[in-house]
């Protein structure tokens, strides 16, 4: 019987599988590692000046970004994150503040309740499950990422990309390919530093 698995599902569940096998007291580590490396990248770029920051809010064993993203609003960087709107369609950044409430929204992933539409950032933070060393993001599959940032260039906006991702998700297969709607991300970082 031919097997029909599509090699980036089975790419996906093999990058899940390492990053499960961490351990969450080095989860944790390995988050604050990754949280003090985006702060500092961020203080030293900004030149004094605030930003529009689109991020995520981690679920699963995601990294957990949100120290960062507290202490980014408490700068004075105005903090978007992410709603499902329309299923297949791009994402809408609404306005996050660190006392505004979460609900679960599509997928269960927390979304903002605020109804303040963000404007187009200047950073966009993409959650990443693997990665190249020349910006190829892979995602979850849902094409949520790529559709938005596709979206935003076809405006005529393009703000910085940073793929947030485990040193795990490296793709060492020297023969991926990454397909023809991926967009690529300007960097990425893991909690040893930036890459690409």
């Amino acid at each position: 019987m031919q097997n029909n698995t599509n090699p980036n599902t089975v790419l996906r569940q093999a990058l899940l599988q390492k990053r499960k096998a961490l351990s969450p007291e080095l989860r944790a580590t390995l988050s604050q590692e990754l949280v003090n490396l985006l702060i500092s990248g961020i203080e030293r770029h900004c030149e004094g000046k605030t930003l529009r920051i689109a991020a995520f809010w981690p679920i699963g064993q995601e990294l957990d970004i949100k120290p960062a993203l507290h202490e980014l609003s408490r700068q004075g960087h105005s903090i978007s994150l992410p709603k499902v709107v329309e299923l297949d369609a791009p994402l809408a950044f609404y306005v996050w503040t660190p006392n505004a409430p979460l609900q679960p929204g599509h997928f269960n992933i927390p979304e903002p309740t605020l109804s303040e539409r963000a404007e187009v950032p200047d950073l966009v933070l993409v959650p990443v499950l693997g990665f190249t060393m020349f910006g190829d993001r892979l995602g979850y599959g849902k094409g949520y990422y790529d559709r938005t940032l596709a979206q935003w260039h076809s405006q005529g906006h393009h703000p910085y990309t940073l793929g947030v991702a485990w040193d795990e998700g490296l793709i060492e297969d020297c023969t991926y390919q990454a397909a023809p709607h991926d967009v690529p991300l300007n960097a990425i970082l893991t909690p040893s530093g930036f890459k690409c």
